[in-house]
């Protein structure tokens, strides 16, 4: 079992270093620059989770993309932080009811078909959730709802 240890952190600073870490593996992507709200946007996490939760979220949006278009956006919201990852490319139809099913990929997947559905539980083991939309023609955006670090006492 896996030793979940949730801690304060700052997700705009952890977002920064996933997607550091996408461009130092070459994913051909032209990432918009993180879009941050004003303010800090803590919450209570597991670093080695949620870095491999967004890795593998913004890695599946990049196999998806036709024409690198990639936006990952944060803004608070009461209690909470939203997060969405949106890319073009729709998921095909096929596969929508069951995305975040285990063993369900796209056409453009190279992976095993857990991406998703792993993204999946380790949003809900955060108290979270994670939804997809493809309402947009030619896009899909997957919204990632994270609660907020309770603020520290003051001293």
């Amino acid at each position: 079992k896996y030793p979940y240890r949730p801690r304060p952190l700052n997700l705009g600073k952890l977002l920064e270093q996933v997607e550091e870490d996408a461009r130092r593996r070459e994913y051909p992507v032209a990432f918009a620059r993180t879009q941050m709200a004003p303010g800090t946007h803590m919450i209570l996490g597991d670093v080695s989770l949620l870095k491999s939760l967004f890795f593998n979220l913004l890695k599946n949006a990049c196999q998806a993309s036709r024409a690198n278009d990639i936006t990952l956006t944060v803004h608070p919201a009461p209690g909470q932080v939203r997060i969405t990852i949106r890319n073009d490319g729709e998921v095909p139809p096929s596969i929508r009811d069951t995305f975040f099913d285990k063993m369900v990929k796209g056409p453009q997947s190279s992976g095993m078909g857990i991406g998703a559905y792993s993204a999946k539980l380790a949003v809900e083991l955060h108290g979270g959730t994670l939804a997809l939309d493809t309402s947009e023609p030619g896009y899909t955006t997957l919204t990632i709802l994270l609660p907020s670090a309770p603020p520290s006492p003051a001293i």
